[in-house]
């Protein structure tokens, strides 16, 4: 198996970038079988020097910068496929830290498990502790996944690689394509599932998405990944997203209102006080029912549905 090149998309990561490098070039796999392209998706701080300072300092590191002016994080996630050179193209976001092992950990499990895309372990960091509302079913909003120790295989729409922990062969991309700029990211607004698109679209052609335990990214957690207003807006935006994904699969929108009932009838409901017997059920409740809002939302006003979308054939 041969180089594998590590995509990282920035806006604004001058004060967190570096962290993420660090963690590169501490990897057990040597510096020459790996590079980093870095995509700059319109940062208006320093990042550009400090990625500039970093490669400087680290001249071991295969590292390259480009720019990407056109806002919007899956055009900058196509740029890092067209200015990429390696047969396994690795995403990480560029405020995590990679386990030393990781790239190790890829390349092996491309070469043992037959796998055309994988996903490993994102763990979390968190600042202090991880609040108690926020504990159980609800922590599915935060960046983290964990599903055990044993290599499993994704089946999707049930389950995807998280988008900051993934990997697949460059082959795949003369077959499935670019990421949707449609979907991904902008500044801040959290349009999100570039990286759930691009998964059902290779299930969909056919290819195998393995679990691999032993690929592992830390990610450190801070206020704004744990305040209600962001999981709130996040739910929302997901749930946009996946309209414009499932839309056209009758199978899901059925399952779908019939989910919204569900939860619209619990006597638990979102809408009551936080206890400690209910907290973290009403607030997970809560998140659901904002993301199913969100499809909705999707699905009748269309705000991001072309009607050249075609159906994904994933059952």
């Amino acid at each position: 198996m041969g180089k594998i090149s590590v995509i990282i998309c920035t806006y604004n990561g001058a004060k967190r970038i570096v962290q993420t490098l660090e963690s590169l070039y501490k990897q057990k796999l040597s510096c020459a079988e790996f590079e980093i392209i870095i995509i700059d998706n319109g940062s208006t701080d320093n990042t550009a020097q400090v990625i500039h300072d970093f490669k400087v300092d680290h001249p071991a590191l295969t590292l390259f910068y480009h720019y990407e002016k056109q806002s919007g994080k899956s055009y900058a996630l196509n740029k890092g496929l067209q200015e990429s050179r390696g047969e396994i193209l690795a995403f990480i976001d560029d405020d995590v830290i990679a386990d030393g092992n990781w790239l190790f950990a890829i390349k092996k499990a491309f070469a043992t498990t037959g796998a055309a895309c994988l996903g490993g372990k994102v763990i979390p960091l968190w600042d202090n502790s991880c609040p108690e509302w926020l504990s159980g079913k609800a922590s599915i909003f935060i960046p983290s996944f964990d599903w055990g120790d044993e290599i499993k295989s994704f089946t999707p729409p049930a389950n995807f690689p998280c988008g900051t922990n993934m990997a697949f062969k460059r082959e795949l991309v003369e077959n499935i394509g670019l990421f949707d700029v449609n979907l991904g990211h902008v500044n801040r607004k959290l349009i999100g599932s570039e990286e759930t698109d691009y998964c059902l679209r290779i299930f969909a052609g056919g290819g195998l998405l393995i679990y691999y335990p032993k690929a592992i990214i830390y990610h450190p957690l801070n206020e704004r990944h744990v305040s209600k207003a962001y999981l709130r807006s996040r739910s929302f935006t997901q749930g946009t997203a996946s309209a414009y994904i499932y839309a056209p699969v009758s199978k899901f929108s059925s399952l779908l209102f019939k989910k919204i009932k569900n939860i619209s009838s619990k006597p638990d409901s979102p809408n009551k006080t936080d206890t400690p017997g209910n907290l973290f059920d009403g607030f997970y409740l809560q998140l659901k029912l904002i993301f199913y809002l969100g499809f909705l939302y999707g699905m009748v006003f269309k705000k991001i549905v072309p009607a050249q979308r075609k159906p994904l054939k994933i059952w």
